[in-house]
C-alpha cells in the first residue's frame, strides 16, 4: 500500500490531460501549470489557480491552495482517512493524496506513476468499509481510498454498482452521531423537489442512501463520462473549510453577483435559503451551496441542491440546531418575515414579484407534502415547527 506521508509529488489533471504539479515545500505547498497549458488557450482549472508561470506558494498550517482543500473529506471521513493513512491533522498534502482520485468536479489528482484510479468499491463492500472503519475505527484502506467532500460518512460508487455505464453515484450512510440522517435526508431533498428546487437524484437502499452525481455526465457520442467543473462558495471565495459558517448568505450571493450569475439563479440561490429555513436545515453553510460552469456559455449556475436535512431532530444533541448556520444578514439567522426576504432579494435586483411568487410557491409546497414525506422520519414537534413556518410566511 502507498505511503501517502511520503509522497512529494502529485500531478493533477482535467479529464485526461495532465495540466498541473503539487509539490511539498517545507513550509507548504507549490502549485504550478505545465507549460503545455499555460501556452494553450484553456482556461484555469479554478478560479483562483490563475494561469501564470510564477505558480503558487502555499505556506502555514494549510499546505494546500484552498480548491483542492475543498475537495477534501470533512469530519468523520477526514478523520477516518486521517486515521488509516497515519497523517498529521495538517497534512491535507497526503489526505488529498489518498483521496483525491475522484474528487467532485473535473479535477484529478494523481501519484505520478500510477495512472488513472477508478472506485471499484461496490455498495456491499462500501458498506462494510465504512462500518469498520468509522464505527470501529479499524486501521483498514482499499488501494485508494474513495471518500467524498462533506461531513456525512459517504463514498464514491463507480459504474459497478448499477448495470447502468451511465451514472456515477455516491452512497451515504448513517452517521454514529445523528441517528436516522440518511432518512431525514432522503424525506427533505424529495419534499424540495415539490417545492420546485432542482435538487440531486436520490433512492434509498437498505442502510444507504444513493445519489446520483451531477458533476458526472455521460456523453453518448464519445461514449464516455465527461466531468463537470463545480465549486463550493469557498472555494469561490478563496477559503479554506474552516470558514464554512463564519460569513453570512449575503456573502455567497455578493460572490455570486461579481461572478456574473443571472438574476434567474441568485432567486435559486435564495431560494434554497427560504426552504431550508422553513424545513430547518441548520446546516446550510457555504460549503453546501456550489456553482457549475458552463464551457458552452462561460456562466456559472447553481448546482442542483445536496445535503439537505432537518436538524431540528437533533436539538436536544447539537447547539443551534434550531437556527440557520449562516445569517441572512447581520444578526438575522431567523424568524423570518415575507417582506425580510423581498428587503433581501432587492439588494441583488430581484423583483418583490419574484421573491414573493418563491416564497409562495415553497410555502404551498411544505404545507401539503410535509406530513407526508417528513411525518415519517421526524417527531409530531418538529413536523409542528416545520408547518408553523410555512403557514407563518404563507399568511404574510
Amino acid at each position: 500500500m502507498t505511503d501517502f506521508r511520503s509522497v512529494e509529488t502529485l500531478e493533477v489533471y482535467r479529464n485526461d490531460e495532465r495540466v498541473a504539479t503539487l509539490r511539498r515545500r517545507a513550509k507548504g505547498c507549490e502549485f504550478r501549470y505545465s507549460d503545455s497549458f499555460l501556452a494553450s488557450g484553456e482556461r484555469p482549472i479554478a478560479l483562483h489557480l490563475p494561469k501564470t508561470p510564477d505558480g503558487l506558494l502555499v505556506e502555514g498550517l494549510a499546505n494546500l491552495p484552498t480548491y483542492f482543500a475543498g475537495l477534501l473529506p470533512e469530519g468523520i471521513m477526514f478523520n477516518a482517512v486521517k486515521t488509516m493513512i497515519g497523517s498529521a491533522t495538517d497534512d491535507l498534502f497526503a489526505i488529498l493524496a489518498a483521496t483525491g482520485s475522484d474528487a467532485i468536479g473535473d479535477i484529478t489528482v494523481r501519484i505520478p506513476g500510477e495512472g488513472e484510479q477508478r472506485p471499484t468499491i461496490n455498495f456491499a463492500e462500501a458498506s462494510e468499509v465504512i462500518d469498520s472503519l468509522v464505527r470501529k475505527n479499524q486501521p483498514y484502506i482499499p488501494n485508494r481510498f474513495t471518500a467524498i467532500s462533506g461531513v456525512q460518512p459517504k463514498m464514491s460508487l463507480g459504474e459497478i454498482m448499477r448495470a447502468s455505464r451511465t451514472h456515477m453515484f455516491i452512497a451515504k450512510f448513517e452517521s454514529p452521531d445523528f441517528p436516522d440522517l440518511i432518512r431525514n435526508e432522503h424525506a427533505t431533498m424529495r419534499l424540495a423537489k415539490r417545492c420546485h428546487i432542482e435538487t440531486a437524484d436520490i433512492r434509498m437502499e437498505p442502510n444507504a442512501l444513493i445519489v446520483r452525481r451531477f458533476d458526472r455526465v455521460f456523453n453518448p457520442d464519445k461514449k464516455r463520462m465527461e466531468k463537470i467543473h463545480v465549486e463550493d462558495m469557498l472555494q469561490v471565495m478563496d477559503l479554506f473549510p474552516s470558514s464554512k459558517y463564519t460569513m453570512e448568505y449575503s456573502d455567497l450571493m455578493a460572490a455570486m453577483a461579481i461572478l456574473g450569475v443571472s438574476k434567474a439563479a441568485l432567486l435559486d440561490v435564495l431560494h434554497l435559503f427560504v426552504f431550508s429555513y422553513i424545513v430547518g436545515n441548520g446546516d446550510l453553510h457555504a460549503k453546501n451551496v456550489s456553482l457549475v460552469y458552463d464551457p458552452t456559455d462561460g456562466l456559472w449556475r447553481m448546482s442542483p441542491a445536496y445535503d439537505l436535512v432537518s436538524t431540528l431532530p437533533y436539538r436536544d444533541v447539537l447547539p443551534g440546531a434550531e437556527r440557520m448556520a449562516l445569517a441572512l444578514f447581520p444578526d438575522s439567522f431567523g424568524r423570518f418575515s415575507v417582506s425580510e426576504f423581498v428587503s433581501f432579494g432587492a439588494r441583488f435586483g430581484l423583483s418583490e414579484r419574484a421573491v414573493v411568487g418563491m416564497v409562495e410557491r415553497t410555502t404551498r409546497g411544505v404545507v401539503k407534502h410535509a406530513e407526508k414525506l417528513m411525518g415519517r422520519v421526524v417527531d409530531p414537534d418538529v413536523l409542528a415547527i416545520i408547518l408553523d413556518r410555512a403557514e407563518s410566511l404563507s399568511a404574510a
